[in-house]
């Protein structure tokens, strides 16, 4: 993720939006997430296989899909345990760019 424009993700534009600590909170994310064993589940609950609109639980962030299936809201639940403010913590990303950079993600 360190060019401008990493397969549909425009860096720039999510910088643009929420901001660059924000987009450091997606590269933790992507960090501390998304894993070989992970990767697949994340998939499948960013493609609609979630049940009753309950969140992504990982170790350290949850993700919800909305409800028209277009965007994604990832919480740093730790971060908020601890008192963090929401506009530090929460962040949308389109659910077909946040695909794209799961399954772009090395990790090995």
């Amino acid at each position: 993720m360190n060019g401008e424009t990493t397969l549909g993700f425009d860096k720039k534009r999510f910088i643009k939006e929420n901001g660059s600590f924000l987009y450091g909170k997606l590269e933790a994310f992507l960090a501390y997430e998304v894993k070989e064993y992970t990767r697949e589940d994340l998939i499948n609950y960013l493609s609609g296989e979630s049940i009753n609109g309950e969140p992504y639980e990982g170790n350290m962030f949850l993700v919800y899909r909305d409800e028209d299936g277009e965007r994604a809201l990832i919480v740093d639940e730790v971060s908020e345990e601890w008192g963090v403010a929401h506009y530090q913590t929460r962040f949308y990303i389109s659910i077909e760019d946040l695909i794209e950079l799961i399954e772009d993600k090395d990790c090995t």
